[in-house]
C-alpha cells in the first residue's frame, strides 16, 4: 500500500479525533462519489441500458458495499480511480495534440497529473494507470499530450519524493526492496528465493484461476462467498470475452478503448506482481466496477450482429440473475449483521467477534492502557491492537526473517573457528542436562532448515568448545563441523534451504524500542475452532528463546488456556544485558 490513505486519515483524526465512525463513513462518501463520477462519466457514451445495468449492479454488490464500510484503500482508490475517468474521458481526450491548445488547457493536465499522482501512492499498482494513459495517448497519435501527462505526474511526484527523502528517510534503495519483494516467491519467507521467469508465467496463469474463476464469479452473485475452487474453462471464458470487448473497442468506441486497455493492463499487472497466497478480493474489487460496465457493452455490440442477435435475450437473462442474486445476498447479510450492527452502536464493541479476536483484542486494550508510553508493543495484527488501544501504535510482527542458504554461509564463513552443526530433532531427543542445554543456547548462531529437517550451528568459545565436544562424542550425539557437508545436504535435497539467525530477531526488536509482545490464538481458519492457528508470534519468539532462554516473562492473560487465550510477555533484556536505549546489542 502506499501512503496517501493513512495520511488522509491523519487529517480526519487532526479534526474529528480518533473516530473509528468517521474514517468508515468517509470511506461510504468515496464508494458513492466512485459512483456519481462513473454515471457522469459514461453518461451518453454508452448505451443506456448497459451503463445503468452497470449501476445497478455496483449498488446491490455486498462486495463493494462491504469495503464502502472498512478503513481500507479501496473505496478511495475508486473514487479517484473514477475522477480519472471522469476527467480523460470528459475533457482529456478533447484537447488537440498542439503544444499552444495544450498549454490553455494546463488545468486539465494538472489535475489528471495530480489524480494520476495520488492512484500510485493510495495503491501501489496505481502506478500502472500512468502506463496506461501514455500508451492510449501514443495510439492515438496524441505524442504531445503523452509527454505532457508525464510531466504533469513528474510535477507531483518529484517533491513528494524529495520529501519523502528528507522527512521519512525513504531512498531508491527502499524502493527496489519493494520490488524484490514483488519476485519473491513467498514475501513471508524471504529464503526460499526469487522467481525465475516460469515461476512469474505460473503466478500469472495461478492467479488468472483465483481472480477470474473464483473471485469475479463471487462478486457477480454467480458463486456463492464461501466458494474456494477455480475453473479453468471460466477463466478462459472470461479471456475470451474480454478479448471481443476490447476487439469491439478498438472499431467502434474511444472510450471503451480507454476502459478496455486500463483493465487489461492493470489487471495484468496485478496478476503478475501479486502471489498467489494474497488471493483476496480486495486486490481486484477496484476493477469490478469497470468489469461491470466492459463486457456487457462488448456482448452487446456482438449480439448486434444479425446472425447472433439471439445473444441479447440471454444478455439480458444473465444480468437479471446478476442483479437478483446480489441483491438477494446483500439483503441476507444485512439481515444477518443487523443485530451486530445494534449491538455494537449500544456500546459492545465486541459483539460480532469469535473468541480468540475478543481475547486479542481485550488484551490489546488493557496493553496499551497499562504498559508504559515509552515501551513499545508487538502485534500480529497492529492495525487491529492499534484501534481497540485508543490509538496507540503497536510494532508489527508480519513474519519471520529469513535469509537464503547461501546467504547465510557467506555469513557464517566470516566467523573465526569451524562450527558445530547439529540435527535439532536428535538433540531435543537426548535431553540434555538443563545446565548444558543453558549455556550451549547462549553460543547458538542459527537454525539452517532443510526440507523437513532443522540444524542449529554453533560457534563455541575455544574455552568452552573441546568440553562441549567431548560431552557430545560420549553420548554419540552426531555433529559436523563443516558448513560444506551442510551446503551439500541443502543442495542434494534440491531446495534452497533457508536460516533463521535470532540475534537478527532480537535487533529488530531493540531497534525498536520493543519491550512487550502480544501473543494470541487467532484462528487459521476464522470460522472454526481448531488447534490451528496463526503462529507467526510464537515462532518469533520461539527462535529468540533457543538462544535467551527465560528471556519473555508472562504479564497477564486474557481467556482461560482452552478458550483461545491472548498473552501478553515482557521482554526482559536486562536479563542477558541487553537494551538498545544503552547501546547494548548482541
Amino acid at each position: 500500500h502506499g501512503p496517501f490513505y493513512p495520511i488522509f486519515l491523519s487529517w480526519l483524526m487532526a479534526i474529528f479525533g480518533f473516530k473509528l465512525f468517521i474514517f468508515k463513513f468517509s470511506s461510504y462518501l468515496f464508494l458513492i462519489g466512485s459512483q456519481v463520477f462513473f454515471y457522469e462519466t459514461f453518461r451518453k457514451r454508452v448505451p443506456s441500458t448497459v451503463l445503468v445495468v452497470a449501476l445497478l449492479l455496483m449498488s446491490v454488490s455486498p462486495e463493494l458495499l462491504y469495503f464502502g464500510s472498512q478503513t481500507y484503500t479501496e473505496a478511495l482508490y475508486l473514487f479517484l480511480q473514477s475522477i480519472l475517468f471522469f476527467m480523460v474521458i470528459r475533457y482529456y481526450l478533447e484537447i488537440e495534440d498542439q503544444p499552444k491548445l495544450i498549454f490553455q488547457n494546463w488545468w486539465i493536465v494538472l489535475i489528471v497529473g495530480g489524480i494520476l499522482f495520488l492512484m500510485a501512492i493510495t495503491r501501489n499498482i496505481g502506478i500502472v494507470a500512468l502506463g496506461v494513459c501514455i500508451v492510449y495517448l501514443l495510439l492515438e497519435k496524441k505524442f504531445f499530450l503523452a509527454g505532457y501527462t508525464l510531466i504533469g505526474f513528474l510535477i507531483f511526484r518529484l517533491p513528494f519524493s524529495l520529501y519523502k527523502k528528507l522527512a521519512w528517510g525513504v531512498t531508491a534503495a527502499n524502493m527496489s526492496g519493494q520490488l524484490n519483494e514483488v519476485l519473491l516467491k513467498n514475501p513471508y519467507n524471504p529464503g526460499l528465493g526469487s522467481e525465475n521467469f516460469k515461476g512469474m508465467i505460473d503466478r500469472f496463469l495461478d492467479n488468472s484461476d483465483i481472480y477470474l474463476s473464483r473471485l469475479i464469479m463471487i462478486a457477480s452473485g454467480l458463486r456463492s462467498s464461501d466458494y474456494s475452487g477455480t475453473s479453468a474453462l471460466i477463466t478462459i471464458l472470461l479471456y475470451l470475452l474480454f478479448a471481443v470487448a476490447i476487439y469491439m473497442a478498438f472499431r467502434r468506441n474511444k472510450v471503451m478503448k480507454f476502459t478496455g486497455i486500463y483493465l487489461g493492463l492493470a489487471i495484468a499487472a496485478t496478476f503478475v506482481a501479486l502471489q498467489q497466497q494474497w488471493g483476496q478480493m480486495r486486490m481486484i474489487i477496484i476493477y469490478v466496477p469497470l468489469i461491470f460496465l466492459f463486457l456487457p457493452w462488448g456482448m452487446l455490440e456482438l449480439a448486434g450482429a444479425k446472425k447472433l442477435r439471439w445473444m441479447q435475450p440471454v444478455l439480458v437473462l444473465l444480468l437479471f440473475v446478476m442483479f437478483f442474486r446480489l441483491f438477494g445476498i446483500s439483503v441476507n447479510k444485512a439481515k444477518a449483521n443487523n443485530e451486530i450492527l445494534m449491538k455494537n452502536i449500544r456500546g459492545d464493541k465486541y459483539y460480532g467477534y469469535t473468541p480468540d479476536w475478543i481475547n486479542f483484542l481485550r488484551l490489546s486494550e488493557w496493553a496499551a492502557k497499562n504498559v508504559p508510553e515509552e515501551s513499545m508493543i508487538a502485534s500480529r495484527k497492529p492495525s487491529m491492537s492499534f484501534i481497540y488501544g485508543g490509538g496507540r501504535s503497536f510494532y508489527p510482527i508480519f513474519r519471520i526473517p529469513t535469509l537464503p542458504g547461501d546467504s547465510v554461509f557467506v555469513r557464517m564463513e566470516k566467523k573465526p573457528g569451524e562450527p558445530v552443526i547439529l540435527n535439532e530433532v536428535e538433540l531435543r531427543s537426548w535431553g540434555l542436562p538443563r545446565q548444558l542445554e543453558y549455556s550451549m543456547k547462549r553460543e547458538l548462531d542459527a537454525f539452517v532448515a532443510c526440507d523437513d529437517t532443522m540444524y542449529s550451528v554453533y560457534y563455541f568459545s575455544d574455552l568452552t568448545k573441546p568440553g562441549y565436544l567431548e560431552y557430545l562424542r560420549q553420548h554419540n550425539l552426531h555433529f559436523e563441523s563443516s558448513l560444506e557437508t551442510l551446503r551439500n545436504k541443502i543442495a542434494a535435497s534440491g531446495s534452497p534451504g533457508i536460516a533463521v539467525v535470532p540475534d537478527s530477531l532480537v535487533n529488530a526488536l531493540l531497534r525498536n524500542h520493543v519491550d512487550y509482545i502480544i501473543m494470541g490464538s487467532l484462528r487459521l481458519n476464522p470460522a472454526q475452532k481448531t488447534n490451528r492457528v496463526i503462529n507467526t508470534v510464537h515462532r518469533y519468539m520461539y527462535y529468540i528463546e533457543q538462544k535467551y532462554p527465560g528471556i519473555f516473562k508472562q504479564v497477564t492473560q486474557v481467556g482461560g488456556n482452552n478458550d483461545e487465550p491472548a498473552q501478553l510477555f515482557q521482554i526482559q533484556w536486562s536479563l542477558y544485558g541487553l537494551d538498545a536505549r544503552e547501546g547494548k546489542s548482541p
